[in-house]
C-alpha cells in the first residue's frame, strides 16, 4: 500500500480506510459547525449579470437581416429578440423582444416599420410589427402555422407570410396591420417572391414541388406551376419578366418561369443546391449558388455564361445595386466580393462565422452579414471592399472559474471570435472583456500564481494555444504555444519540497487528428515543461486525486482510463472502464475513488475504480449519466441521469436512492454548497437545488437559457451560473431566514485555531492542511509548520491521531495575517 500498513480490515474496508473517510465527513462538519446555530437558509435569485458589451442585453442565433437605408439602421432577427445596429456608427443600440425565434424580416418604407415572421410554436405563430421610428412593438398579427418567409408588395401595400406547417399565405395590409386573406397553397411554402410587372407574389412549396401563383389584387390562386424536387429560393428579372426558382435536395436544376403566363421556359443544369438567387439590374444576369461557385446565367437567353468564385462552399449571394457589385457568404465564414461586370472574383474575407444572411444599404454603399453561431453582424465597405466592423449582438459564456485571490470571475465565452469576461464577484458587474483571437474553450485559475489560462481552439483564421491571463491586470500575459487544439483544462498544485512553497501545473488535453497529447504547463514561467503522447485515443474529460499525487483523463475514442503521475508527468497505468466513447470521471476524495460514467441514451453504467491501486472495485448500472458533483457532508456522488440524480453511496458503492427533478432531462452542470449542505443542478432553463443531507428537492429557481456551467463562491455565499443562450450569469444567494423569538445557541464542537504564520501538528506522523473543498495543500510535519504562503482564510489540519484518542482527527484553523 502506498500510504500506511495493512491494518485490520472490518468487512470489506479497512479501519484507515473507514477513519479517513470518517475523517473528511468531520471535516465538512466542522465547516458546518456555527452554521448549525443559524436558522433555516433560503435560496433566491439576486440578480443577473448581463455580459453583452453596451449593456444593452443579447440577441443571439442570427438567422435573419433587413435595413432602413433612410436611418442607416440594420435589423437582426435571433432567438427571441430584434438586434437594433447603427448601420453608419456600427454600434449595436438595441434589442426588440418578439417573444419567439425570428424567421424572417421584410422592411416597409412606406409605413416605416418592419415584420418579423416569429417561427414559434401554436398558438404563438405571429407576424410582429415594429416601428422603426421608435423601435417598439406596435402589433402582433396571428397567421397560419411557423411563418417562415415574408415578401412586400408595394404596390397594393401588403406583406405576405408563407405558412410552413398550415400551408397557407397570409396576406397582411400595412395599414391596418390585418390578415386580410388567408390562401391555400401546396405543402410547405418556404419562399416568397414579388413581381411587380404582373402583380403577382409566388410561393415555393417545398413538400410539393411546386410554385403557387397568387394574384396580389384579388389574393387568389390563379396558377399551380411543378418546377420538381425542393424548391428553396426565388428571385425576379424586372427587365424580361422572368421568375428563377431555385430547388435544393441536390437536384442540380434551376426553373425559369415566365412572368406574364406562368409557364417553364426552361430547366438549367447549375448542379448542387441552388439555396440563393440574386438579379443583377446593370447586366440583366442572374446569379445562383451551388455549394461549389457562383453560376452566371444570361437573363435574355436563359443560357448558362459560366462560373465564378469557384472553390467556396457559397450558400447566400447578393446584388449591390449602388456599384453591381455580387456578394456572397459561405457557412464557415467567408465573403467574396464578385464584379459585376467581369464576373471575376475581386476579393474573399476571412469571417468568424457563418454569415449567409445578408443585407444592403445601398445609400451608404456597405453589405452586411449576419452571423448564425458567432452573434455579431459584420460590415464590408462596397467602395474599398474592405471589412469595416464586427458588431458583437452578444456572447455565449459557456465556462466559469472563479479565482479568490482577487474576488473575479472570468466566463470563457465560446464563439470563433470569442472573448473572456471578467465580473467583480462582490458587486455583481461586468469589469471588462478580454478578446480572444480564436475559439475559447475552457479556464482553469491558478490562484497561487494569481493568473487564469484559457484553451485557445484554432478555426476561421484564428490562433490555437493556451492564453494567460494576469489576474491583476485582467490582460492576456503569454500564449503557451501547443500542438493544436486545446480542449480541457486542469489545475494541479504540485509540492516537490514540504519546506517551499507549493508550485503549480496546468495539464491541457489536446486534439490532432492521430497525434493527440496532454500538455503540462509550468504555471510560474507560462512554459510548456512536456508533451504527454496519447496514442490511444483522444483525451478527454480530467480529474485529479491529490492524496496519491494522480491525474486520471478519459478517452474521448474508447473505454481507456490514462492514469498520470504528477511526479514524473507519465502514463503509469491504463485501466479499461465499463463505459462507452466520450464518458466522464469524477473523482471523490472523501472516499478516494473515482467514478466513470458511460454516455449513452437508453442505459448506462458507472465504474468505480479504487484511488489507491487504480483496481476496479465495482460496476452499476444506471439510467443514463451525465454531469456529476460530491456531496458536501458525506462521502456520497450526485450524478444526473435520465430519470433524475442518483446518489451513489461513496463507502458502500451502491446507489442510495434516486431523486425526481421537475425536469428529468440532462443536466450541463452540478455544484456543491459546502456551506449549507446543498447541490445545485442546471435543468433545461433552471436550476434544481438538493438538500444533501435529507436527499430532497427544496427550490427550483429559473435561471437563463443553456445554463452550461457554475461556481460556488463561498465567501458571498452565491453560485454563479453561466447562461450560454442569455449572454448573462445568474447569481443566486443563500441566506438565513429570520425565525420569531428565537436565538441561536452556538453548538460548535471545539472552537477555531487561530494562527498567523505557522500551524503546530499536535501528532507524532504527518498530516495535511486542506482547504474549504477537502484539497490537501501542504504536507506537516510534526511540530511547527510554515504556512505563511497561504492566503488568509479558514483551513482545515488533517492528522493520523492514535485510536484511543478522543480528539477530532480534523481540526479547523483560521489563518491571519
Amino acid at each position: 500500500m502506498t500510504r500506511g500498513t495493512k491494518d485490520r480490515v472490518r468487512g470489506r474496508y479497512s479501519i484507515p480506510t473507514i477513519r479517513a473517510a470518517k475523517a473528511k465527513v468531520l471535516l465538512r462538519a466542522l465547516a458546518l459547525g456555527s452554521l448549525l446555530a443559524m436558522p433555516t437558509h433560503a435560496q433566491y435569485l439576486e440578480t443577473t449579470i448581463d455580459l453583452c458589451p453596451g449593456g444593452v442585453g443579447s440577441v443571439l442565433q442570427l438567422d435573419c437581416i433587413a435595413v432602413n437605408p433612410a436611418t442607416h439602421t440594420v435589423y437582426v432577427g435571433g432567438d427571441g429578440w430584434v438586434a437594433v445596429v447603427d448601420g453608419a456608427g456600427l454600434s449595436f443600440e438595441k434589442r426588440i423582444q418578439v417573444d419567439s425565434r425570428c424567421r424572417a424580416l421584410v422592411y416597409v418604407p412606406a409605413k416605416n416599420k418592419l415584420y418579423v415572421a416569429g417561427w414559434g410554436s401554436p398558438p404563438d405563430s405571429v407576424v410582429y410589427v415594429i416601428d422603426c421610428g421608435t423601435n417598439e412593438v406596435l402589433s402582433r398579427v396571428r397567421v397560419g402555422l411557423r411563418p417562415h418567409a415574408l415578401c412586400y408588395d408595394w404596390l397594393d401595400n401588403k406583406v405576405y407570410c408563407a405558412n410552413y406547417s398550415s400551408n397557407t399565405v397570409s396576406a397582411i395590409d400595412v395599414s391596418g396591420d390585418s390578415v386580410v386573406a388567408t390562401i391555400q397553397v401546396d405543402s410547405q411554402p418556404r419562399a416568397l417572391c414579388f413581381n411587380p410587372v404582373d402583380r403577382k407574389v409566388y410561393c415555393a412549396n417545398f413538400k410539393s414541388a411546386s410554385v403557387t401563383v397568387i394574384g396580389a389584387t384579388m389574393d387568389t390562386v390563379v396558377a399551380t406551376v411543378n418546377v420538381g424536387n425542393g424548391p428553396v429560393s426565388f428571385c425576379h428579372n424586372s427587365r424580361d419578366n422572368k421568375v428563377y426558382c431555385g430547388r435544393g435536395y441536390l437536384s442540380g436544376h434551376f426553373t425559369v418561369i415566365d412572368g406574364a403566363a406562368d409557364t417553364v421556359l426552361a430547366t438549367l443544369q447549375v448542379g448542387g443546391e441552388q439555396n440563393s438567387i440574386a438579379y443583377s439590374p446593370l447586366t440583366g444576369r442572374v446569379y445562383c449558388t451551388n455549394e461549389g461557385a457562383i453560376v452566371v446565367i444570361d437573363g435574355a437567353g436563359d443560357s448558362i455564361r459560366g462560373s465564378s468564385a469557384g472553390g467556396y462552399p457559397w450558400q447566400s449571394v447578393l446584388c449591390n445595386p449602388a456599384n453591381g457589385k455580387l456578394y456572397a457568404a459561405t457557412d464557415d465564414g467567408r465573403m467574396g466580393v464578385i464584379d459585376g461586370v467581369t464576373d471575376s472574383l475581386l476579393a474573399v474575407f476571412i469571417l468568424p462565422d457563418d454569415s449567409r444572411r445578408l443585407a444592403v444599404d445601398p445609400t451608404l454603399n456597405r453589405v452586411y452579414g449576419a452571423y448564425v453561431n458567432t452573434p455579431s453582424v459584420a460590415c464590408v465597405d462596397g467602395a474599398g471592399d474592405s471589412l469595416l466592423a464586427v458588431v458583437r449582438t452578444g456572447v455565449k459564456p459557456f465556462k466559469i472559474c472563479y479565482n479568490p485571490v482577487e474576488d473575479k470571475l472570468y466566463t470563457v465565452n465560446r464563439d470563433n471570435c470569442g472573448s473572456v469576461s471578467v465580473v467583480d464577484a462582490a458587486t455583481n458587474s461586468l469589469l471588462s472583456t478580454i478578446p480572444m483571437h480564436g475559439y475559447p474553450w475552457e479556464a482553469a485559475c491558478d490562484s497561487a500564481n494569481d493568473k487564469v489560462f484559457v484553451s485557445l481552439r484554432s478555426g476561421h483564421g484564428g490562433d490555437s494555444g493556451v492564453v494567460v491571463i494576469d489576474c491583476r491586470a485582467d490582460a492576456v500575459e503569454a500564449v503557451a504555444s501547443v500542438w493544436d487544439d486545446p480542449t480541457r483544462l486542469l489545475d494541479y498544485h504540485h509540492e516537490p519540497d514540504r519546506e517551499c512553497a507549493p508550485n503549480s501545473k496546468v495539464y491541457c488535453s489536446q486534439v490532432r487528428l492521430k497525434r493527440h497529447s496532454v500538455a503540462v504547463i509550468d504555471a510560474r514561467t507560462d512554459s510548456v515543461l512536456t508533451t504527454i503522447p496519447f496514442n490511444w485515443g483522444a483525451p478527454y474529460k480530467m480529474a485529479v486525486n491529490h492524496s496519491y499525487d494522480k491525474l486520471y483523463v478519459a478517452n474521448y475514442d474508447g473505454n481507456q482510463l490514462a492514469i498520470i503521475s504528477s511526479a514524473t508527468d507519465s502514463v503509469v497505468k491504463l485501466v479499461q472502464v465499463y463505459a462507452g466513447p466520450g464518458f466522464t470521471i469524477h473523482y471523490n476524495p472523501a472516499a478516494e475513488k473515482l467514478y466513470a460514467s458511460t454516455n449513452g441514451m437508453y442505459c448506462g453504467y458507472v465504474t468505480i475504480v479504487s484511488g489507491r491501486d487504480d483496481s476496479i472495485i465495482r460496476v452499476l448500472e444506471t439510467p443514463f449519466i451525465g454531469m456529476a458533483c460530491q456531496s458536501p457532508a458525506k462521502p456520497d456522488v450526485f450524478m444526473y441521469g435520465t430519470e433524475g440524480v442518483f446518489v451513489i453511496d461513496g463507502l458502500g458503492d451502491s446507489v442510495l436512492t434516486r431523486i425526481s427533478t421537475p425536469n428529468p432531462q440532462y443536466s450541463l452542470a452540478m455544484e456543491c454548497d459546502i456551506g449549507h449542505d446543498k447541490v445545485y443542478c442546471s435543468v433545461d432553463s433552471t436550476v434544481v437545488i438538493i438538500d444533501a443531507l435529507t436527499y430532497r428537492v427544496t427550490r427550483t429557481i429559473r435561471v437563463g437559457q443553456y445554463p452550461g456551467d457554475m461556481v460556488w463562491v463561498p465567501r458571498h455565499s452565491r453560485m454563479f451560473v453561466a447562461n450560454m443562450r442569455s449572454s448573462s450569469i445568474s447569481v443566486i444567494r443563500d441566506t438565513p431566514l429570520a425565525v420569531e423569538e428565537q436565538r441561536a445557541v452556538a453548538t460548535e464542537p471545539s472552537p477555531p485555531t487561530v494562527v498567523r504564520r505557522s500551524v503546530p501538528l499536535r501528532s507524532a506522523t504527518t498530516g495535511d492542511i486542506c482547504d474549504v473543498s477537502g484539497r490537501r495543500l501542504k504536507v506537516l510535519n510534526p511540530g511547527a509548520n510554515n504556512i505563511g504562503h497561504l492566503a488568509p482564510g479558514v483551513y482545515f489540519v488533517r492528522e493520523e491521531l492514535p485510536a484511543s484518542s478522543h480528539k477530532p482527527a480534523v481540526r479547523k484553523v483560521v489563518l491571519t495575517k
